[in-house]
């Protein structure tokens, strides 16, 4: 969590960012709850992204807008 506080804090110092976009595996528990915990919104799934033999995997987009935080 550290490495993402870092990067979240040097982006709201940059006034050319503002935004952070991140993509994700669904089914990701541990790093969507790290990423809703640091405040990122869930924009989108894409349903059936990936397939690995009989096996299916939807993709998570998440965003934080970083010009907002103090």
């Amino acid at each position: 969590m550290k490495k993402l506080e870092h990067v979240i804090e040097y982006c709201t110092h940059d006034p050319r960012i503002t935004w952070l976009d991140l993509e994700l595996l669904s089914n990701n528990t541990p790093a969507k709850r790290l990423y809703q915990k640091m405040r990122f919104q869930e924009l989108s799934t894409k349903v059936d992204m990936f397939r690995i033999g009989d096996d299916s995997y939807d993709y998570t987009c998440m965003t934080l807008k970083v010009d907002l935080i103090t």
